[in-house]
């Protein structure tokens, strides 16, 4: 028997050296502000957003900073809405760009405008999915903290479980869209559900396969943020080294502040030069496998 996922990684590593090589710093560049936002080298988008708060507030404190709080909250559900809505729209950026070999952002982004505002709302409807039932666990447990309820605390302990499963579930569909509804939606331009339908019959029929791209894919992940740590490690540690004795060697604050910045920008470019072919390989590996199975769905 053939696995898609495994006869299919040296056929992404040529698509990836096809691609990047020789290396063309304009396509380096387009595709690294893509990968920020479609995904990093594990395939995910990331976003955090630090809000700083007093932790010695008591709740006559928080009461009169609730304002701010408010406030502050709505920022951040700005701020993450449109990441979020821009991640979704980089995800078609991103297929488009491997499949046909041109990384061209703003033609690329304003054609994927349309199916990305569909799959961001298709990824918010997942996102609530997850988090109802996780609710409605935490108000449960507060419930019996509160009442000293035994039969709330049961019932609570009982819903973990059933939590945990659908926020698995909610992670691998929200995977499984990513990786192969999406490059189904660009090809047939439709919508989520129903690039849905013309995947699931395949899903379905070819179960084993994506079971195996899948313990395929959480290696590759793993090897993928191992690299990424071992070189952000090689460069940090001996510039905080540097940094440390120039400070101790009473160098100006100006020097100081210049070596930081430049090391930030070699950093930032490390980090860009592994991320890339990393992102690049590990969609290309996902196309492939789409490409490889019974779904009617070609590359180029």
């Amino acid at each position: 028997m053939d696995w898609y996922a495994l006869s299919t990684l040296d056929d992404a590593l040529d698509e990836t050296r096809s691609l990047l090589t020789p290396v063309r710093v304009g396509v380096w560049l387009r595709l690294a502000v893509v990968t920020v936002f479609a995904g990093g080298a594990t395939g995910g988008r990331n976003a955090s957003v630090s809000l700083e708060a007093v932790p010695t507030w008591g709740f006559r404190s928080a009461l009169e900073n609730a304002p701010r709080l408010v406030v502050l909250a709505a920022v951040a559900l700005v701020v993450l809405a449109v990441l979020g809505f821009v991640g979704s729209v980089m995800e078609f950026v991103l297929v488009s760009a491997l499949r046909t070999r041109t990384v061209g952002l703003r033609r690329q982004f304003v054609a994927a405008l349309s199916p990305g505002l569909r799959l961001f709302g298709f990824q918010i409807a997942l996102l609530l999915a997850a988090l109802v039932p996780i609710a409605a666990v935490v108000g449960l447990i507060l419930a019996a903290l509160g009442t000293e309820s035994v039969a709330l605390a049961v019932v609570a302990v009982v819903f973990v479980p059933v939590a945990g499963v659908l926020a698995l579930a909610v992670f691998l569909a929200s995977a499984a869209t990513t990786s192969f509804v999406v490059p189904l939606m660009q090809d047939r331009e439709v919508g989520v559900l129903d690039g849905w339908r013309a995947f699931w019959p395949t899903l379905r029929g070819e179960i084993r396969q994506f079971v195996a791209y899948a313990a395929v894919r959480v290696a590759l992940s793993v090897l993928a943020g191992i690299l990424t740590s071992i070189v952000a490690g090689a460069f940090a540690v001996p510039v905080a080294l540097a940094f440390s004795g120039l400070a101790l060697g009473g160098v100006a604050t100006g020097v100081l502040a210049a070596v930081a910045v430049l090391a930030l920008l070699v950093a930032v470019g490390l980090l860009v030069a592994v991320q890339v072919p990393v992102t690049t390989y590990l969609r290309y590996h996902s196309l492939l496998v789409l490409e490889a199975s019974s779904a009617e769905f070609r590359l180029r």
